[in-house]
């Protein structure tokens, strides 16, 4: 069976993924790179550093974010995303910040925890792992298709 997922399911789908597909164009060609991200229910949250990825999209603010579970190839599910991309300031770039940190992060586990066997030379701090640039994607239309079998 295919078909498109109900609203619920993509809310769902969106919510339980911490990775996508961020497209974004230069105008002679189509670049795609894996982001993490966060669903806060309207929009999409995620952050990147000073770069060429970051320039490019500067230049042009539609972006488009793909989230996918797929288990195999007749049982999968797809969500597509266009909208603006949004650099975040001031206090949305704060709330925005802690939201990350505090939904994303927690999925991660500090090294010393899995020590059993492996050696730990450094503690990882997670504070270290945000990037400068907090953005979000204002979503303008979102598309799915689902396959199960």
């Amino acid at each position: 069976m295919i078909g498109a997922l109900t609203k619920d399911e993509i809310n769902s789908l969106l919510s339980s993924q911490t990775v996508g597909h961020l497209a974004y164009a230069d105008g002679l060609y189509p670049f795609v790179v894996p982001v993490s991200y966060k669903f806060d229910g309207k929009n999409i949250i995620g952050q990147m550093n000073e770069g060429n990825k970051l320039k490019i999209i500067r230049n042009n603010l539609n972006v488009c974010l793909e989230v996918s579970i797929i288990t195999d190839i007749y049982n999968w599910k797809c969500v597509v995303i266009s909208g603006k991309f949004l650099e975040l300031t001031g206090e949305d770039y704060n709330a925005a910040k802690d939201s990350f940190f505090n939904d994303y992060f927690t999925l991660k586990t500090e090294s010393k925890v899995h020590s059993f066997e492996h050696e730990t030379t450094a503690f990882v701090e997670d504070a270290n792992r945000l990037k400068a640039i907090m953005y979000k994607i204002n979503i303008n239309k979102i598309s799915s298709r689902y396959e199960k079998q």
